[in-house]
């Protein structure tokens, strides 16, 4: 793939991620749509499912890993072995405060509690036992 369409296709797939986190924080996994995603990134419903084949679930999935990726990042500098443990307690606690202060849906996504009972099976492997989503 040229450097030009991979690029492309990464600003894409940021744009329905992006869309999608706002759209799920504002009205819920369940009442957004891909209509409405598809609008608010300004792309076509195929472009979705060209980028995300599950639809709804595989963007569900793509932005609790994001959401994950970016939690580690903002914890990693609390783990600095120059610093006491309470002093890395206090900037871990810090961290996860600022994380979830600056990434509202997160809890949620994390806890995959938003995704449908009955959704995708990747979502059955993935949520925790104690999720609705995994009985």
């Amino acid at each position: 793939m040229s450097e030009k369409i991979d690029r492309r296709r990464r600003k894409t797939q940021k744009a329905v991620l992006d869309a999608a986190e706002e759209l799920f924080l504002e009205s819920g996994y369940r009442a957004a749509s891909l209509e409405a995603i598809a609008d608010r990134a300004d792309v076509a419903v195929s472009s979705i499912y060209f980028n995300f084949e599950g639809g709804k679930s595989d963007l569900y999935l793509a932005l609790a890993e994001r959401a994950a990726v970016i939690n580690g990042e903002m914890l990693e500098p609390a783990y600095d072995e120059s610093l006491g443990p309470f002093e890395q307690l206090r900037a871990v606690g810090r961290a996860y405060v600022r994380f979830h202060m600056e990434n509202p849906l997160a809890l949620r996504l994390l806890s995959l509690s938003d995704v449908d009972r009955k959704g995708d099976e990747r979502v059955q492997r993935h949520a925790p036992a104690s999720s609705p989503v995994s009985s």
